[in-house]
């Protein structure tokens, strides 16, 4: 029987880096889809999704906080009518704006929705 060519030895060690490099693979992904959800399926090759969940995580977040896109109009010099966004649904005396708390909770559902297979058994 024909052997694979590699002494044991560089087997084993190969195999030991190859399975460093994918823990290492992993824990990269894992620790960036919790900053930004759907940038784990974008790095694993899952476009549509990744995209789709990226899109409504900044999404949720704008409604949540439009005032983090007025960096980016004095940056850019532009109007975004982030006043439309205030003024949108607000009644009268009301301190919390409901378009805030519909974005605080979809920025939440988009979270756990992208971070879910973290929580999945392994599969031997």
């Amino acid at each position: 029987m024909l052997g694979d060519g590699l002494a044991p030895e560089a087997k084993t060690r190969k195999l030991f880096e190859v399975d460093r490099h994918e823990r290492r693979v992993r824990r990269t992904r894992r620790l960036i889809s919790l900053l930004l959800p759907g940038s784990a399926q974008l790095l694993r090759g899952r476009a549509l999704l990744g995209t789709a969940l990226l899109v409504a995580w900044l999404a949720a977040l704008i409604a949540w906080k439009p005032d983090l896109l007025a960096g980016l109009e004095r940056a850019l010099q532009i109007e975004l009518a982030l006043e439309e966004l205030r003024r949108v649904g607000l009644a009268a005396g009301s301190e919390v704006h409901p378009l805030a708390v519909l974005g605080l909770l979809a920025a939440l559902l988009v979270w756990f929705g992208a971070n879910a297979w973290r929580f999945k058994r392994r599969e031997a």
